[in-house]
């Protein structure tokens, strides 16, 4: 009875270190996502800037490219200082506006104590790529104020934009999907917003939500 006692426990601890294993393995996937998008317009970006000859913004681009890759490919971190990040998402807007022709403004306002906060790496870039991607429209400049507020332990960010916005539709199925009352059926076509719910709730749980607001043709 002993022996079977011993043997029970010993497959309940495999099978826990098993989901354990898989859910971090999930988490590395979700982490090293490299949309084939981006990295399209940064090769195309940097063969623009090669046919200018302009020698300095290709190397502020291959650097980027060389911290975004350094980034995301830390095998040994789940989490990472936000102070990091930011650094690359000055870098992505610098890059950004290259392409766009100095198509875009940048502001951010971050409470100090957030920089030293850990989170899941990529997560705040990604939706200022979306701010970007969605966002950029000719023949104006489009803004882009990123904000950080640090509250009884407690991190709010908030990015606003003045883009395109979104349809009624659109923000109905986002607000839903990050309610937890959608899951889409092509989890490719939303990967960016619906990797970063999944993220949040891995690392903080259900007190980790994500809001948003949009107003067609105004953010």
């Amino acid at each position: 009875f002993n022996k079977m006692a011993d043997h029970i426990k010993d497959l309940r601890i495999r099978e826990y270190e098993s989901k354990i294993e898989k859910q971090k393995m999930e988490l590395r996937n979700l982490q090293l996502q490299i949309r084939p998008h981006f990295l399209q317009n940064t090769f195309n970006l940097i063969y623009s800037l090669a046919q200018a000859r302009d020698t300095e913004s290709i190397q502020n681009t291959m650097l980027y490219l060389s911290g975004y890759f350094r980034f995301i490919f830390r095998s040994d971190k789940e989490l990472e200082l936000f102070a990091k990040e930011l650094k690359l998402i000055e870098g992505y807007i610098a890059m950004a506006s290259l392409r766009y022709d100095n198509g875009i403004e940048f502001s951010c306002d971050i409470d100090p104590e957030v920089e030293m906060v850990r989170m899941p790496p990529l997560l705040i870039h990604n939706f200022v790529e979306n701010a970007v991607k969605y966002g950029v429209c000719q023949d104006r400049i489009l803004h882009i104020d990123l904000q950080a507020r640090y509250d009884d332990k407690r991190v709010t960010f908030t990015i606003m934009d003045d883009g395109n916005g979104m349809s009624a539709e659109i923000l109905e199925r986002n607000q839903k999907m990050f309610r937890g009352e959608y899951v889409p059926e092509d989890k490719n076509a939303h990967l960016g917003l619906y990797n970063s719910l999944k993220r949040l709730k891995y690392f903080y749980g259900d007190t980790a939500y994500i809001e948003v607001i949009s107003e067609p043709g105004e953010s």
